[in-house]
């Protein structure tokens, strides 16, 4: 089966409608969801209604999904908790009913690989380096899962466990074949606000028979969302970093 992993979509429909046009290209079978669906950009419901229609869909929530369902945006940035509270004033209430309904990580998907937020045990925690992925790992190799998914922090990451060499590397490779004794956690980056420097858009395909991943980066119409923004009066900073991807 062929999955289309993506994370982050942050009310960016530009985007996400750009997305879904890349699907029949690429021939996906299912799209799994690593959390965020709201937060930051102004389509909040557009997002939510596409993607609750597809039959194919699952996945979980995030914590700016969480804060808007909860109305908890405490420690949140100024500009994040501006968004969720525009957000909570704007939703409409079938959207915030399946934002309700979308479950907390971590989450197995077809018995074949697992799914979280941010960290396995926390969706609030950044996952950034290899030392912040020993604990995880500990806990994938105790419980015989060998690939894990993850969002939260916009960018592309892929680590391997490599039990021969009994060590923790990261891999700068775009496509990969994943190696039966060896455990994975991969970041497929962000559908709605990249931060590694290039502002197009990420998501990951994995491809459970050949065994397979591959991070592909699309462009999208970026000055929509940008224009949104702006006639929104939401604070400059989140305009800008759509177009300089930071």
């Amino acid at each position: 089966m062929r999955y289309a992993i993506i994370s982050d979509i942050h009310s960016n429909y530009e985007s996400f409608k750009t997305f879904l046009n890349i699907l029949p290209s690429i021939s996906v079978e299912k799209i799994i969801c690593l959390g965020d669906i709201v937060g930051y950009n102004p389509n909040p419901n557009e997002c939510i209604e596409v993607l609750s229609k597809l039959k194919y869909f699952d996945g979980i929530r995030g914590n700016h999904d969480r804060a808007l369902v909860e109305k908890n945006y405490n420690d949140f940035s100024y500009e994040a908790n501006f968004a969720i509270k525009w957000a909570i004033k704007n939703i409409k209430p079938d959207n915030l009913i399946f934002l309700k309904n979308l479950g907390k990580g971590p989450k197995l998907i077809d018995n074949k690989f697992m799914i979280c937020h941010g960290s396995i045990n926390d969706e609030d925690q950044y996952i950034t380096s290899i030392f912040q992925t020993h604990e995880e790992f500990r806990w994938l190799f105790k419980n015989n899962i060998h690939l894990c998914f993850f969002g939260h922090t916009h960018y592309q990451k892929i680590y391997q466990l490599n039990t021969k060499k009994e060590a923790i590397f990261e891999i700068g490779d775009k496509e990969i074949q994943i190696e039966k004794n060896n455990f994975y956690l991969i970041n497929p980056g962000s559908l709605g606000q990249p931060r590694d420097g290039d502002r197009r858009a990420s998501f990951a395909i994995f491809d459970s028979d050949l065994m397979s991943i591959k991070i592909i980066r699309y462009d999208y119409p970026y000055e929509i969302t940008k224009q949104k923004i702006t006639d929104l009066n939401f604070p400059k900073f989140l305009a800008e970093r759509l177009e300089s991807g930071i």
